[in-house]
């Protein structure tokens, strides 16, 4: 007699190929500690930390005290600081290498440096009209 099977007894025999048996390869080893990330996942990650950090300051602002309310704007103020300071680091560790070659060139010459310098024009001759 093959009857149904209610619904809660079939979904609790379904297989999951993620569950790992306590028999499987490596069940005894510990989990592997995540794997580094790059310098653009990080400051991606950073970034998002930050957004949602402000947006939970946002929407906990009409629940602010009249005494609180001071302290609330500094965070505010301090997070959009932040965030300006990464998109800004972003920025240049995007930007192609000649440009950053230029800038690291433009900051080592100082005006102390070029004060020997010369540089000699030649001067134009009159040409005689013959």
């Amino acid at each position: 007699m093959a009857g149904k099977i209610r619904k809660s007894r079939k979904a609790s025999a379904r297989f999951d190929p993620m569950a790992r048996t306590p028999a499987a390869p490596g069940a005894d080893q510990e989990i592997e500690a995540p794997r580094q990330l790059s310098a653009h996942q990080q400051r991606h990650l950073e970034r998002k930390r930050l957004q949602a950090e402000a947006e939970a300051l946002k929407n906990k602002r009409r629940k602010v005290s009249k005494a609180n309310k001071l302290e609330h704007k500094k965070q505010k103020k301090a997070i959009s600081r932040e965030l300006k300071t990464l998109k800004q680091v972003s920025k240049q560790a995007a930007s192609n290498s000649k440009s950053a070659c230029g800038t690291a060139d433009a900051a080592n010459a100082s005006p102390a440096s070029l004060k020997d310098f010369t540089f000699v024009l030649p001067t134009p001759q009159r040409m005689d009209e013959g």
